[in-house]
């Protein structure tokens, strides 16, 4: 997860939580598979849902940018229910649910909720940059300084800012954009956060460990292999295991990776003899 600067001025927005839902797909029968969020102050968590029964969309596209197995979900995931009952925790106190995914994020919310008997202590999610764009404004004609939109926008598009398809991540992002606008000292303390991003070019060493975990993990999906049957096959633990789908790969050996690569291509298919 990128190392973003943690605040150290009063919170502009402390009633505000940016979520963040990663899905099955954008279809309409699609659920949500993971969810993230973050404050104001940069304090943030997430999950992993465990698809209900009912819940059979899964479309490779999707999978291919939050890179999160199906697999993965029912061996960790956490049930619908405890996912609901958790977000309603959140939403004490009266705090604002914001998010950017518009009517997705919310069809996958109310999809949740739906699933189970628990109601939502919120039942409408805010637009990101409507309630963003009001709070400038506002603090705008209160002569508060704002943080420079262009500047962040470009590190959203090319520098710490930008997205990377996994929930809790995308929520601090967008927690982090936020805070950046209404919080001009948060805005200069971004600006060397994200100088020092740029300057960490990754290694070839890197890049080939990256490009090693992406064939990795369209072997795995594609081979009907369960997580548990990873751990067996290559003798990893259930953190490696998570560590390698997640593709947190820079501490393994490409070595190691390659030997786990050719292991799962001479796996056998599950429930064929050997």
């Amino acid at each position: 997860m990128i190392d973003l600067p943690k605040p150290t001025g009063p919170n502009p927005k402390p009633d505000w939580i940016v979520i963040d839902f990663e899905a099955s797909s954008l279809n309409d029968g699609s659920y949500p598979i993971e969810f993230g969020y973050c404050d104001l102050e940069m304090n943030s968590g997430g999950f992993l849902i465990r698809p209900e029964l009912e819940w059979t969309d899964w479309h490779p596209d999707a999978a291919s940018a939050h890179g999160i197995p199906r697999e993965l979900l029912f061996a960790i995931g956490i049930p619908a229910r405890e996912a609901a009952e958790r977000i309603n925790c959140m939403a004490d106190g009266g705090k604002s649910f914001l998010c950017d995914g518009g009517s997705s994020d919310q069809r996958w919310y109310e999809t949740l909720f739906r699933a189970t008997d628990v109601i939502p202590e919120i039942i409408t999610l805010r637009d990101f940059d409507l309630r963003l764009n009001a709070a400038a404004s506002l603090h705008k004609d209160l002569g508060n300084e704002l943080g420079d939109l262009d500047v962040l926008c470009e590190m959203r598009d090319q520098g710490i800012l930008r997205s990377p398809h996994r929930a809790e991540p995308d929520a601090r992002v967008l927690a982090a954009f936020a805070r950046g606008y209404l919080d001009a000292d948060y805005f200069q303390a971004l600006i060397v956060a994200d100088q020092e991003f740029r300057s960490r070019q990754p290694s070839q060493e890197d890049i080939d460990k990256n490009e090693i975990a992406r064939e990795i993990y369209a072997t795995f999906a594609q081979s009907g292999l369960s997580p548990n049957d990873l751990m067996e096959i290559t003798g990893m633990t259930m953190k490696e295991v998570g560590d390698l789908l997640d593709r947190r790969v820079q501490h393994m050996q490409i070595d190691d990776l390659n030997r786990i690569w050719v292991e799962i291509l001479a796996a056998p298919t599950p429930g064929t003899k050997p």
